[in-house]
Formats: structure tokens, sequence, C-alpha cells
């Protein structure tokens, strides 16, 4: 910015006019439109993976007799597919923190 706000030497020795206020109006201007641009972006991000989420009702929200008591972590039950999917996931680290405590085998 000092360098368009002084001028620039040219190739044949001359000096290129400088613009003290052109300048600054422009790299400023520059910046806050980069920094909302990226906010926007940033915004954007967390709302489309808000909405992504599933939409589930509130415990208090929910009528009468019917409603179930929250899952537990203790004793999980696996009716849906990301609960499943959790289970397989959670074995296959336990059989590899197996498999890494038992050690290399065949080195000797």
């Amino acid at each position: 910015m000092r360098d368009q706000m002084e001028g620039l030497p040219r190739d044949d020795g001359t000096d290129a006019p400088g613009s003290p206020i052109v300048a600054p109006v422009f790299f400023v201007s520059f910046i806050l439109s980069g920094a909302m641009i990226f906010l926007n972006l940033l915004v954007e991000v967390i709302v489309n993976s808000m909405s992504e989420m599933p939409v589930t009702a509130r415990p208090d929200e929910a009528s009468g007799p019917e409603r179930s008591p929250p899952p537990s972590l203790h004793a999980p039950e696996l009716g849906s597919p990301h609960e499943r999917l959790l289970a397989e996931r959670l074995a296959r680290i336990e059989t590899l923190l197996e498999a890494m405590r038992d050690g290399p085998r065949g080195r000797a």
C-alpha cells in the first residue's frame, strides 16, 4: 500500500505518480470484503451442517406416558443403523488394541 501511495520508479528513471487517497481506500475495502466473504462462508458451513442434522423431539415436548426414557450408554439398544455402525467400529477398535497389546509376532 505504501508503494502505491508514494509511487514506484519506472524503467526510464522517472517516478510513477502515487495516489495517497485511492490506495488506502482500495486496500482497506479489499481486506474488509475478503473478511466478509470468509465470514459468510463460515456461517454457510455452520448453517448447512445444522440443517443436515436429524431432528429429534426434546424430552419435555413428548406427550404423556408414551414418552420413552433417554438411551443408556451402558446398555445400548442397537436399533438404529448408526448405533450398529458405532458398535461395529468399537469392536474393531477393541480387536486392534488387543493386537497391539500382544505385540509384534514373528520377530526374533
